[in-house]
């Protein structure tokens, strides 16, 4: 009789482990980037609300930014390989005027910043994107009539847009020294005034031979 009854014990505990074990949720995979064009997630705020699209984690911004010898307010973020400086802050320091438009239609928003310098059209840069339920497509890169070759991927960190450090050398003929979680950042004056003769290297600031 003792016997039965241990038995019957040790099944019942057997059943209960395999049903805990089968109401164990699985964990979703995480989501992939499908397409050529990678695609920004929302906000952090935003994220409890919002699945994010790609890359999964948002990055945090951390890297200290100098332009022309002077540092930046904000910092940059490296996402994967790719380091990402504040738009609106790095092209405002390399020169540039800032300026930003928003129109809507279908649920959707149309923002573009559109960057000049003086009068030279040629010179105009702007970063377009669409959003819509706190996610960002079809990102543009231009100088005046012609799209700028570089990753279209935008970063968002509150309400600062990130762009690739690979946009303001190509669209704003800025040099880019990043190493050693720092990102310094030179102008085409810049650089014009550290090859001067007599001219004095401002701290911080690296200047590459040739």
């Amino acid at each position: 009789m003792r016997r039965r009854w241990l038995c019957g014990a040790l099944a019942a505990l057997a059943l209960g482990l395999s049903g805990c074990a089968a109401g164990m949720p699985e964990a979703s995979p995480s989501p992939s980037d499908t397409g050529t064009e990678r695609i920004a997630t929302a906000t952090p705020s935003e994220a409890t609300s919002a699945a994010p699209v790609a890359p999964s984690a948002t990055p945090r911004a951390n890297l200290a930014v100098t332009v022309d010898g002077k540092r930046l307010m904000g910092q940059g973020l490296r996402e994967e390989d790719e380091t990402f400086l504040p738009l609106v802050e790095t092209a405002q320091a390399l020169g540039y005027t800032a300026d930003v438009a928003q129109t809507q239609a279908d649920g959707r928003t149309r923002c573009v910043h559109t960057f000049s310098m003086g009068e030279d059209a040629g010179r105009e840069v702007t970063v377009s994107y669409l959003v819509q339920d706190n996610t960002v497509t079809d990102v543009q890169f231009a100088r005046g009539k012609l799209i700028v070759p570089v990753d279209r991927v935008l970063q968002f960190e509150g309400d600062t847009v990130y762009a690739p450090e690979d946009f303001f050398e190509e669209a704003m003929e800025a040099e880019i020294d990043d190493e050693d979680g720092r990102v310094t950042v030179l102008s085409a004056a810049g650089r014009g005034a550290t090859s001067a003769p007599g001219a004095t290297q401002a701290p911080g600031t690296t200047v590459s031979p040739g």
